[in-house]
């Protein structure tokens, strides 16, 4: 009895142990076949750089397209002294069979000599029930120091060079060229317009005669008044044109800068050239006033107004208009005519 529960027991634990094997085989080759699924890869563009130079680090996962996955989060340092200056976005690219790669760039950098092992990057998803978890093999970043001993180091140590002098061109000497022509030109010109004068005779300029001020003045009124541009409504525009006419006169009249002066220093001015005449003074002055109220304070004159300081315009022109004199000679008598 004892030797058939012995027989018996072994039998039933070789049972178990095969199934237990068959279990753990199951598992690695289903953990095996969902990590074959995902691919990831990193890598440098070179692992050795001078202090600060830069060089690109790729990471890349090609995965089944709709599988969620954590990707690998950097921000500004990427491991002790290596500093990350940008990265770019996370690209996709699609391939055949359902599947994608995910591809992401890193800008990283360096200030300081060294050796420097990059960490393994992971990433992580979820098979039905079973996580998985991925990691790359780890980088290797040379940084070394620019070299700026002599070759010879039993030598001195060598001054610093003087800059090169780089070759004159024609475009930088072409500024030179051209202003010396222009200024030999210009020399010329004064010469040669120095040298006609003395031997040309004089040039007289022959100006034409202008028109009197006030057969200006009162061919501008005429055309105002013609425009009727106050029953428009524009009183404004019509004082401006009105006090602008006969500012113009009083300069060609009176010889005043009445187109820079306000309407004090207008009328100062006229006193000062020894105006004597109070009526049309007067009237002058009533005009301009009315016209610094529109222009100023947005006064509405009656029309009856308007009327009256076109006519004052008249009456002040013609009043002061210079007359010209023509005085004819009178042939003396002779006795026979006596």
């Amino acid at each position: 009895m004892r030797i058939l529960k012995k027989i018996n027991i072994r039998v039933l634990g070789s049972g178990y142990t095969k199934y237990l094997f068959l279990f753990i085989t199951l598992v690695l080759y289903s953990s095996f076949t969902f990590s074959q699924e995902v691919y990831l890869k990193a890598k440098l563009d070179s692992s050795y750089i001078l202090i600060g130079d830069q060089v690109n680090l790729i990471l890349e996962i090609t995965q089944p397209n709709g599988l969620h996955l954590d990707f690998p989060e950097l921000f500004d340092t990427l491991t002790g002294k290596i500093e990350i200056l940008e990265k770019t976005n996370i690209d996709t690219t699609f391939l055949e069979n359902n599947r994608i790669i995910l591809k992401q760039n890193f800008l990283i950098t360096c200030y300081d000599s060294g050796f420097y092992t990059i960490p393994p990057f992971q990433v992580s998803y979820h098979k039905d029930t079973i996580a998985v978890k991925l990691k790359t093999m780890p980088l290797f970043l040379k940084v070394s120091r620019t070299d700026i001993a002599p070759s010879d180091t039993s030598q001195a140590v060598f001054d610093i060079k003087m800059p090169y002098r780089a070759p004159v061109g024609f475009r930088e000497m072409a500024p030179f060229i051209f202003g010396g022509l222009i200024f030999v030109l210009f020399i010329f010109a004064v010469y040669y317009f120095i040298k006609k004068r003395k031997q040309d005779a004089p040039f007289i300029m022959i100006k034409k005669p202008l028109e009197p001020a006030h057969i200006i003045a009162l061919r501008e009124l005429d055309k105002l008044k013609s425009e009727k541009i106050w029953q428009q409504n524009k009183v404004k525009r019509y004082y401006t044109r009105l006090t602008g006419i006969i500012r113009i006169y009083l300069e060609g009249r009176y010889e005043i800068k009445a187109m820079e002066q306000t309407t004090e220093e207008i009328l100062q001015s006229l006193l000062d050239e020894g105006f004597n005449d109070n009526r049309i003074f007067g009237l002058l002055k009533d005009m301009l006033n009315c016209a610094d109220l529109v222009k100023f304070a947005k006064a509405r004159p009656l029309p009856d107004e308007n009327e009256t300081n076109m006519l004052n315009a008249y009456i002040f022109v013609n009043e002061t208009k210079k007359v010209t004199k023509v005085i004819e000679e009178v042939p003396e008598l002779t006795e026979t005519e006596n």
